[in-house]
């Protein structure tokens, strides 16, 4: 079963300390790297700074050897009731770097957005429909969450990447109908 599904090790940041080792093994076990731009102790302030970041890790990747396909940038998500412009500037980030590195796998936690606020659901399930429109392809969710896995397969599809609708109707048939799926 593992052999059949690509690892992905958690987690390099800017820190030559912990980039250099995250990068040797997963070139070694050809696994992928979940990178967060995170420079020194601190999150970056702005989008722009965020994406010199990124930049710089992906730069330091590839000339590691580490294909872009097989590297997770993580967007940063933060609660929108600590800072109320984090999830616009997480979708932001995913956009900016979407367009300019369609190879790349951006990932986020999706539920962090909601953290400390009534009705998360509702918030996360937004949130995720937010981030698939942005480019995100590896969103970090609760995969026993049988609403948000619906929500993430309507989402795909609303995004143009459900060719004929084929994936959401499996889903709906096999978690939502109860009928197995063709």
């Amino acid at each position: 079963l593992l052999a059949s599904r690509r690892l992905i090790l958690n987690s390099a940041t800017l820190d030559p300390a912990r980039l250099e080792p995250m990068l040797a093994l997963a070139l070694e076990y050809g696994t992928g790297l979940v990178a967060l731009p995170i420079r020194g102790r601190r999150l970056p302030e702005s989008v722009a700074e965020q994406v010199d970041i990124a930049e710089e890790l992906l730069s330091a990747a590839q000339a590691a050897g580490l294909p872009e396909d097989r590297i997770y940038l993580d967007m940063l998500v933060s609660a929108a009731a600590i800072d109320t412009d984090a999830p616009s500037r997480a979708l932001a980030f995913a956009r900016h770097m979407r367009t300019g590195h369609p190879d790349l796998h951006l990932t986020g936690g999706i539920s962090n957005v909601s953290y400390g606020l009534p009705g998360r659901r509702p918030i996360n399930a937004a949130f995720l429909s937010a981030s698939i429109q942005a480019g995100v392809d590896a969103p970090i969710l609760d995969v026993l969450d049988t609403n948000m896995l619906h929500v993430l397969t309507a989402s795909v599809m609303i995004a143009g990447q459900d060719e004929y609708c084929a994936d959401y109707l499996a889903f709906y048939r096999s978690r939502i109908a109860g009928t197995p799926s063709t």
